[in-house]
């Protein structure tokens, strides 16, 4: 059997420690086989209404756009011939990552809860020429329904499932790991206070 995982990815050494696969590689240090890690078969709560929700309200805030916007439209009057200038709304949430997995399972989400968006390619890296479908709601009803979930539950919520759902969401959206170090980075106090609440019900510490 093969396993390939980029150089940087952690492996159980026969030390015991955690090393990445390169540093084990140039030590010519031997990997750690046939270890008995416990096994987590009860995942049920990623399919609750709960987990979705904290998921989904991670993702709008983590790497989502939400935004409405007036604007000024003009045009000729088709028998007067006068200008005539009225303003409009439009309204704009989207979300992309470049992680298939990430959006596959946020599409899941929209679709369950009946949310009503489109897609269309989006460039997220022009450097790397990395193009994914993005979901756009562009509907003034989806829109207060995004602001609404939102608002009702961030902060608000306190049920086990949708603090699970919270963290990753945010972690997919804003987390990295490194130093063996989860880390999430986010200027929102808002998230923040969440992502603490959520942390210190698990009883997770952290600083």
């Amino acid at each position: 059997n093969e396993l390939y995982i980029t150089g940087e990815h952690p492996v159980l050494s026969a030390r015991r420690k955690w090393k990445s696969i390169e540093d084990i590689i140039k030590s010519k240090e031997q990997i750690l086989y046939n270890i008995d890690f416990p096994i987590y078969n009860n995942h049920d709560f990623i399919d609750t209404d709960q987990y979705k929700i904290g998921y989904m309200i991670a993702c709008w805030l983590g790497d989502g756009t939400i935004a409405k916007h007036n604007y000024i439209k003009k045009y000729m009057h088709k028998y007067t011939k006068e200008k005539v200038e009225y303003t409009c709304k439009q309204y704009n949430a989207r979300f992309v990552v470049k992680d298939d997995n990430i959006m596959s399972y946020f599409k899941k989400c929209l679709d369950y809860f009946e949310y009503d968006y489109g897609e269309y390619p989006f460039k997220i890296s022009t450097k790397y020429n990395i193009i994914q479908n993005a979901v756009s709601c562009r509907k003034e009803i989806t829109y207060d329904k995004i602001i609404d979930l939102i608002e009702s539950n961030l902060n608000i919520n306190t049920d086990e499932n949708y603090y699970r759902g919270f963290l990753a969401g945010i972690y997919d959206c804003e987390g990295c790991f490194s130093d063996y170090t989860i880390k999430i980075y986010n200027s929102n106090d808002e998230i923040i206070e969440q992502i603490e609440t959520a942390l210190k019900y698990f009883n997770l510490e952290y600083i």
